[in-house]
């Protein structure tokens, strides 16, 4: 009876390790993800991308992968029609990754506002960090029940409407540091939206924008886990 009893206990100790190793195999699932669109099919939305409007109809977007010979890797998801218009922003968001402090980074191509987004709700609820080639800034907004309120900016001293821009952002509960070709422009604090969310890219208005190595991992200066 012991024996059969010591049996039946390293069985279940077996199964509870197996259960541990699959909850923290699913748990970085949904933390770290990277993204180039090199095996993905050009010509569509690639698999676990769902866009999204503020103020708008994503009917009105057309989001899929390119050839761009000039993105880091050679492909990249753009958005290709866009018919929506000033109040409008467009999102194209990755199902599955939820964190609510990222440290996120993407290259993006697009003369009036491109960005990156984190702690995404719903299409009104997140945060942006953009960059405007065309004005000549580099900002960061919240967006919460649709409204659009500028946080922080920097302004740049040398841009180029037609090149590739490497943008980052890690965040730490409040604090939300941003990076703009590996260079910190901007530190701020905000505590509107503290849950944890879902992360994407993001274009202005009738903007068009291409995207490309898009990353993402729970940021390494997090104080805590929301998860």
């Amino acid at each position: 009876m012991n024996g059969s009893r010591q049996r039946q206990s390293q069985s279940m100790c077996r199964f509870y390790a197996a259960g541990v190793i699959l909850a923290l195999t699913v748990g970085c699932a949904r933390r770290d993800f990277a993204a180039s669109f090199t095996a993905d099919d050009v010509g569509r939305l690639p698999g676990g991308w769902t866009p999204l409007v503020t103020n708008g109809d994503a009917a009105n977007t057309t989001w899929q992968v390119v050839e761009d010979a000039s993105s880091p890797g050679g492909h990249c998801l753009a958005l290709v029609r866009n018919e929506n218009g000033r109040g409008q922003l467009n999102l194209c968001v990755r199902d599955g990754v939820t964190l609510a402090d990222p440290d996120l980074s993407a290259s993006c191509k697009g003369d009036f506002g491109v960005g990156i987004v984190w702690r995404l709700l719903d299409a009104d609820n997140y945060y942006v960090c953009r960059v405007n080639p065309a004005e000549g800034n580099f900002n960061l907004y919240k967006v919460v029940a649709k409204k659009r309120t500028k946080l922080a900016k920097a302004r740049l001293r040398r841009f180029i409407d037609d090149q590739w821009y490497q943008l980052r952002v890690q965040v730490s509960g409040d604090e939300i540091t941003c990076y703009l070709d590996g260079h910190a422009l901007i530190t701020a604090r905000d505590a509107s939206l503290t849950a944890p969310g879902r992360v994407g890219v993001w274009t202005r208005a009738d903007a068009l924008g291409s995207f490309d190595r898009i990353e993402v991992k729970a940021s390494s200066v997090s104080t805590r886990e929301r998860e």
